[in-house]
């Protein structure tokens, strides 16, 4: 049976010896400016610091089905990680799939939290290969992936909330 996709229920990648990594923040715009930020996959390198570059595949930028080579920098640790966008709702979540030498999936997930506010949540499954130490590796690598997740996503919600503050002076 092959694994499901990535759902807002929940990850479908169920392996018992994998990194669950589930982090979340707090971005004081609207879900629609918020979502809309998340949906330029091009530039998640601007706020992921790990992410050292991002090589597109498929000729689409948006929706299920973009495949993109993330070339991904953790310290010393370096991966080309193959994804592709396994889910998308517009507004709502973008879930990706990892088909390279890490493999696993993930689900960013926005909701309304407040008057105007959101709560982005992401999570990932992820399973190391044997270089980067395995089901040892993983039990290590996912408190570093948490702290790594977390600072992406706070440098993404300084991002998203001053570009805002620069679109509403302008307008």
């Amino acid at each position: 049976m092959a694994p499901r996709r990535a759902e807002s229920a929940g990850l479908g990648y169920n392996s018992p010896m994998s990194a669950r990594i589930e982090v979340a923040v707090i971005v004081r715009r609207p879900r629609s400016r918020v979502f809309a930020r998340l949906a330029r996959l091009e530039s998640h390198t601007e706020w992921m610091g790990d992410a050292a570059s991002i090589a597109f595949l498929s000729p689409q930028r948006r929706g299920v089905g973009v495949e993109m080579l993330v070339e991904t920098r953790i310290g010393p640790l370096r991966s080309a990680d193959r994804m592709e966008i396994t889910g998308w709702r517009e507004g709502e979540m973008i879930g990706i799939t990892h088909r390279g030498e890490v493999k696993g999936e993930g689900v960013m997930e926005l909701s309304d939290y407040g008057a105007g506010w959101t709560l982005l949540r992401w999570t990932e499954r992820l399973k190391l290969p044997a270089r980067f130490g395995g089901p040892l590796g993983e039990a290590i690598a996912a408190p570093v992936l948490k702290l790594v997740f977390k600072a992406d996503l706070a440098r993404f919600a300084k991002l998203v909330e001053s570009e805002a503050d620069l679109a509403s002076e302008q307008g």
